[in-house]
């Protein structure tokens, strides 16, 4: 997946295996406070059937946003390197980055881990320097091009002016 085409940027070095291991941490500390320890954020105040509810919500504003996002980058590359700001590019600069918080966010609600939400931070600041390091490398390639579409398209929260 880190094929690289010449003029189109790069990832940052090792951020799948970056990313991997976060999942897999993640998912860890969220199985064991899920289910094993049960320290939660909601206490018995937020049924289970509306975080089950909130959790689908942000599952469904995940995959469509990061198989779009997916389908612009890798499924359909234009030719030669341009800024993409359609489709979802054209809503966050980081569309793949945020579905997959979203995924994590909508595993939080579901069963309220505490743990799991204090590592969520920490995650998601590990995803905004791998955001920051390739903006840097975009910038480096597509110059004023790519710095207005960073002032005109928000990082991570749709419809959020900078």
């Amino acid at each position: 997946m880190n094929e690289r085409r010449e003029g189109f940027g790069e990832e940052y070095p090792r951020g799948d295996l970056m990313q991997g291991l976060m999942l897999v941490i993640f998912l860890a500390i969220w199985g064991l406070d899920s289910f094993v320890f049960k320290v939660t954020l909601y206490g018995g105040v937020i049924r289970p059937p509306v975080r089950l509810v909130i959790a689908t919500l942000l599952f469904l504003g995940a995959v469509p946003l990061g198989l779009d996002s997916h389908r612009l980058v890798f499924d359909a590359p234009p030719e030669e390197p341009k800024v993409i700001d359609e489709g979802v590019f054209g809503v966050v600069r980081h569309p793949m980055y945020l579905s997959i918080m979203l995924i994590y966010l909508g595993l939080v609600t579901a069963t309220g881990s505490l743990a799991s939400l204090i590592l969520l931070v920490g995650v998601f600041i590990i995803y905004d320097r791998l955001a920051d390091y390739e903006e840097e490398v975009l910038i480096s390639i597509f110059k004023d091009e790519y710095e207005v579409y960073r002032e005109r398209v928000p990082n991570w929260v749709p419809f959020l002016k900078n």
